[in-house]
């Protein structure tokens, strides 16, 4: 990957916060950033991964191993 499409250390937190459910509110409040800036590191963060939607750049983001997916259950631990 190179620098264009490589995420930043921000937008890769703010992606995997997102994956853990996290609406952006709560990601601003727990970055102590603006929800505005949230929805503009998660704009560059769609555009770099060539997505459209925020559902869209998580599972491109999944896939390429920029964050994880973790499942847990009473008899399972699964990350992905």
């Amino acid at each position: 990957m190179n620098s264009a499409t490589t995420l930043s250390p921000r937008q890769t937190a703010i992606m995997q916060a997102l994956v853990d459910g996290k609406t952006t509110k709560e990601i601003a409040s727990l970055m102590a950033l603006s929800s505005v800036t949230v929805r503009k590191h998660i704009n560059k963060a769609k555009k770099k991964l060539g997505a459209k939607t925020h559902d869209h750049a998580i599972a491109l983001a999944v896939a390429r191993g920029d964050v994880t997916v973790m499942i847990e259950s009473p008899t399972l631990k699964l990350v992905i």
